[in-house]
């Protein structure tokens, strides 16, 4: 079984990087709208708003595409071990005579020896 050894793979925590960066454009885009990045009339609040939906869009663009981009470059961690396991001798299986003698059964057919 082979497993991956980057843990940044896991989609959930880039959905839940991209949610909270999605939900940091609302308090940057007030304190932006506050220090009059904007303008102060209808058009400053319509500035705002595209602005914080631009944010919201390209974090969660960025935190739902980002672990389908890494997965691309991830590598089995046990690929190495596999290949390891594969050159090891097979073991020989256990002959008739020395099984027999294991359970005390006789060795050779008919029960002589």
């Amino acid at each position: 079984m082979s497993s991956y050894h980057l843990s940044l793979l896991r989609s959930r925590g880039w959905l839940r990087a991209g949610l909270v960066a999605a939900f940091l454009a609302f308090p940057v885009t007030s304190i932006g709208f506050g220090l009059g990045y904007f303008g102060d009339d209808w058009r400053g609040m319509i500035q705002a708003l595209e602005f914080a939906g631009g944010g919201i869009v390209l974090s969660l663009t960025i935190g739902l595409s980002a672990p389908w981009v890494l997965r691309g470059f991830a590598v089995r961690a046990r690929e190495e071990d596999e290949s390891r396991d594969s050159e090891k001798p097979a073991s020989r299986p256990a002959s008739g005579a020395a099984a027999a003698a294991r359970h005390g059964a006789p060795s050779t057919p008919g029960g002589r020896h």
